[in-house]
């Protein structure tokens, strides 16, 4: 390995979290750390003084280039856009920093504008100096002062007074699972907060409430509606379970439909009574909580497509009776967000041969000009064969 990939290696933990942070998604992180890299491959290593703070940098300009094009989509998202949920170690919450990557903190981070979101990180969340970061974000330093007290103020006026501690957390999330499972409406009241507000991430993919519902009794019924009658098509209530696990490194719930899940709920306490419910279920949103392993700034950079397409994938589809003619193969219903979101393949225009339901196609933006345009057409000629290599199995062309 070349001491240059070492070095981004040894740093790959540090710029996911970077980037997660200012970006509050886990595929748009890896994307940026992906950009970093591609920029990193092309730096003589010898003359970077500070790979730390050289490839923070790359790193953090590519998070707040990539934030300021996705804030126009998210203010028209359908419902309430929710960061994207991650599972964590408990072992490694003073390691994470647990309070920079918690549910409530990330919401409030996108009350700030872009500027803010990325000074507010590397200042409150990784300890950079100003100068550090004026050089990062080619700023003064006088202008990143002035951007991180407006970002404090911001903050503090909306983070929760009082924060509970994890064992108080954590009794209130089991009481919470508990009563939900068991559909016990008093048990619900009494440790949900008069005031409690729920937010339901639905992305227009699940059905999901486009606006927030506030107080107990509300929150209470919505929440037994959904574990009697889930908003999943397809799906038996009595098929999902549901787990205390560590969301954003605070206690929470986990559901899944065997090994799939289709729900990330994170909890808000103070005073032993959950304040917040933060329930994201569109499934586009859920590769951070596919398995322990997937929590930003885990497994290093790989050398294959799928490494390069981030470590939060679904797991590979596979069409029976096909093998060996695809270099990425992944889910269906995931396989085009995953290469559309390449940054690496979008900067190289990589041909990403995948099958899809067992039927080879090229990714989005390929060409696709020697691909047969006959409907119904079930022979293909040598001029209008299948562009993968090696050849196809569905060619029956010689």
């Amino acid at each position: 390995m070349r001491p240059a990939d070492e070095t981004f290696q040894q740093h790959r933990r540090l710029l996911v979290s970077v980037a997660y942070r200012i970006l509050g998604s886990v595929g748009d992180a890896e994307d940026a750390v992906q950009d970093g890299w591609i920029r990193w491959s092309g730096v003589d290593p010898e003359t970077v003084r500070e790979p730390r703070a050289y490839l923070v940098r790359l790193v953090a300009n590519a998070a707040l280039n990539r934030l300021r094009a996705v804030k126009a989509r998210r203010e028209s998202y359908p419902g309430p856009w929710l960061p994207e949920p991650v599972l964590t170690d408990p072992a490694d919450a003073a390691a994470e920093a647990a309070d920079s990557i918690s549910m409530a903190m990330m919401i409030v981070l996108e009350t700030l504008t872009p500027d803010e979101r990325a000074v507010f990180v590397l200042r409150e969340a990784f300890g950079f100096s100003y100068r550090e970061i004026a050089a990062a974000l080619h700023r003064t330093p006088e202008s990143v002062r002035q951007l991180s007290h407006r970002a404090r103020s911001h903050v503090h006026a909306r983070r929760p007074r009082f924060a509970a501690d994890r064992a108080a957390h954590r009794a209130a999330a089991e009481r919470f699972h508990s009563a939900a499972r068991g559909g016990d409406l008093a048990a619900l009241l009494d440790v949900l907060a008069p005031d409690v507000v729920l937010r339901t991430d639905g992305g227009g993919r699940v059905r999901a409430a486009l606006r927030g519902i506030h107080g107990a009794d509300k929150v209470s019924r919505f929440i037994l509606a959904v574990m009697s009658e889930p908003v999943w098509s397809g799906v038996n209530s009595e098929a999902i379970t549901t787990s205390v696990m560590d969301v954003n490194a605070m206690p929470g719930l986990v559901m899944r439909h065997g090994d799939r899940p289709v729900a990330a709920v994170s909890l808000e306490v103070e005073d032993g009574r959950i304040t917040e419910v933060n329930a994201v279920m569109n499934p586009e949103k859920l590769n951070g909580v596919l398995s322990a392993e997937a929590h930003p700034g885990t497994g290093p950079p790989k050398g294959t497509v799928t490494g390069l397409l981030g470590s939060g994938l679904p797991q590979p589809f596979q069409a029976p009776g096909v093998s060996g003619r695809s270099e990425a193969v992944f889910e269906p219903r995931s396989w085009r967000a995953a290469v559309r979101s390449s940054a690496f393949a979008r900067r190289r225009r990589l041909r990403v041969p995948v099958l899809y339901a067992g039927y080879p196609t090229m990714p989005r933006g390929a060409d696709r000009s020697s691909r047969s345009r006959t409907a119904g057409s079930t022979t293909a000629s040598k001029e209008n064969r299948c562009p993968l290599r090696p050849p196809c199995a569905h060619d029956t062309s010689g």
